[in-house]
């Protein structure tokens, strides 16, 4: 089982040393298993996301700016997933893709499916 190498795991504890994904890393999961293609920017990751988490804080564009959002992924979320395995981030040409099957992605996020909201 994925396992993050970060502060996030690693006690005394083996339950610790299992993956815990945070709230921007599922929905970023989700965003990519909803999608038709196999690989997407990181810009219009970030907009996906950005979007997400406005509905879910009931923020206004200014209390929660693109740019804070991006630098989030591209700082601390998608690096974490590509070590897990479960992405492929390459923050030179700034796309970001599935590695792992969709099952095993699927089970880091809610029972719901890929835990986020359909807009269609």
């Amino acid at each position: 089982m994925p396992r993050h190498s970060d502060d996030r795991g690693g006690g005394d504890d083996p339950a610790d040393d299992e993956l815990v994904l945070e709230g921007l890393e599922k929905t970023v999961l989700g965003h990519l298993l909803e999608r038709d293609d196999s690989t997407t920017s990181v810009q219009l990751l970030a907009v996906a996301v950005w979007e997400r988490e406005r509905e879910h804080r009931d923020a206004g564009p200014d209390d929660l700016p693109i740019e804070t959002v991006q630098d989030y992924l591209t700082d601390d979320h998608l690096p974490a997933l590509d070590r897990e395995g479960l992405i492929e981030y390459d923050h030179l040409e700034g796309t970001v893709a599935l590695a792992a099957p969709p099952a095993e992605v699927e089970q880091y996020l809610p029972e719901s499916g890929s835990g986020s909201q359909s807009d269609a």
